[in-house]
């Protein structure tokens, strides 16, 4: 049939997809709340858009252009040549979806203060605190994935955008640097109909043909397509940490007026954005000790576009640190002093739960750069020896961690340690000299 008639395809491939939010999803709003999240016009419910499914996969292949083109058509000669690929919506399970809304502040990397803007045209200066919404991570959604070819000729390819989204290799939505996007599948269905087949043209129709599990097949693979360079931190707690959540859970007149962020399903955690803040911070500061230049920690953090000059993003990925064998504090009173009078200010009387227990901060580079791995090589070093503090209350001892050992991993392989309790490198030590060297 295809050759008789010139198909430009004689098989449909057809995945059907469940997959699981292995970190928060964060996918662009479509009404004027800042920072909110994407509803479906009709459902009125969270769901990823197909386009945008499609163009993380399309990215993957940004260094095989004729074969991106070939798979998803192009339009830069002025001629359209049309995809072979379709995908569906996204559609989270269950008639929940849980989100979380999580604060944060833009900074002004010359003061290291809140950012301010001028408001265009007036002499008003806005604020740059705002919330961040995104599907909880754990969410569970399903899609639909269809491949349109002659011969058998781009399956291969397809499976190895897939492999690439269950290693990690390609992220979905915004926030990429904070660790969002991350997704691992549940259920993975493959279904060849074959359009020269009379059988199969019909069962097409009602997409009604038994497919076959490709999950396994699809797992095995990943560990030969993550070539992320992993850090990784395990320590504990010092004494406690406090990093302020919106607002307090089950208020009544007892609560806290401030207690430690958590996760929708009500785990603790510290969460990528003020890692990533408190290191980025550092790292800063030993570049500006070393003398490096300023494109150094742009080329690892990425850069915002201006007037004259394109944004490009970075290569560095933060991700929430889950406080593990632990709990609150009871609640802690604090008061306001008045600096001027040296007494209490009115209602200055607050309460706060700040939280402890077992962590491990993960920050991924994309790719090995000895510079940028030897910035960030030290400054966490300086958070596992209790040096730098993270989230508030610094002064009165939160915050600090004990680290007690600083892993370096290509994949899921170990290439240098360091023990922090003993201050030795116990692995890779010429790896990690050589980092530090490029500093």
């Amino acid at each position: 049939m295809a050759d008789k008639y010139g198909s430009l395809y004689d098989h449909i491939v057809s995945y059907q997809i469940t997959a699981i939010c292995k970190e928060p999803l964060h996918i662009g709003g479509n009404d004027d709340r800042a920072g909110g999240i994407l509803i479906h016009p009709v459902k009125n419910v969270p769901f990823i858009q197909a386009t945008g499914l499609a163009g993380a996969m399309r990215d993957y292949l940004a260094d095989e252009p004729g074969l991106q083109n070939q798979l998803f058509g192009s339009s830069a000669d002025g001629t359209d040549t049309g995809s072979k690929v379709r995908i569906s919506d996204a559609f989270f399970a269950g008639n929940v979806v849980d989100t979380e809304l999580r604060p944060r502040v833009k900074i002004n990397r010359e003061t290291g203060t809140c950012q301010t803007v001028q408001t265009k045209g007036g002499q008003n200066w806005s604020g740059q605190k705002f919330e961040m919404e995104s599907v909880a991570a754990g969410s569970e959604f399903t899609f639909k994935m269809y491949l349109y070819e002659r011969n058998h000729e781009h399956e291969a390819t397809i499976e190895r955008i897939l492999g690439a989204l269950q290693a990690g290799n390609i992220q979905i939505g915004g926030q990429k640097s904070n660790g969002c996007g991350y997704v691992e599948f549940k259920e993975l269905m493959k279904t060849d109909y074959d359009m020269t087949r009379e059988k199969d043209r019909k069962l097409w129709r009602d997409e009604s043909k038994e497919g076959q599990s490709i999950l396994e097949e699809l797992k095995g693979r990943v560990s030969t397509l993550d070539h992320r360079i992993h850090f990784e931190l395990k320590g504990k707690v010092d004494s406690e940490i406090l990093v302020k959540s919106i607002d307090v859970r089950d208020y009544n007149e007892e609560s806290a007026d401030a207690e430690q962020m958590r996760r929708a399903d009500g785990e603790l955690l510290i969460p990528a954005t003020s890692i990533k803040g408190v290191l980025r911070s550092q790292m800063e500061k030993i570049a500006k000790l070393r003398q490096l230049p300023v494109s150094d920690i742009e080329a690892v953090f990425g850069k915002n576009a201006e007037k004259e000059e394109k944004g490009f993003l970075g290569c560095i990925h933060f991700f929430d640190a889950m406080l593990e064998k632990g709990g609150e504090r009871p609640p802690q009173k604090r008061i306001h002093i008045d600096k001027f009078t040296g007494g209490v200010m009115y209602g200055g009387l607050f309460s706060e739960t700040p939280a402890y227990g077992e962590l491990t901060i993960r920050v991924d580079l994309e790719e090995e750069n000895k510079k940028a791995a030897g910035l960030l090589l030290m400054a966490l070093r300086d958070v596992g020896l209790g040096i730098l503090p993270l989230g508030s209350g610094s002064s009165i001892g939160r915050g600090y961690i004990d680290g007690s050992e600083l892993l370096i991993k290509e994949g899921t392989e170990v290439i240098a340690k360091i023990n922090l309790k003993s201050r030795q490198i116990e692995q890779g030590a010429d790896l990690i000299i050589e980092y530090v060297k490029a500093v």
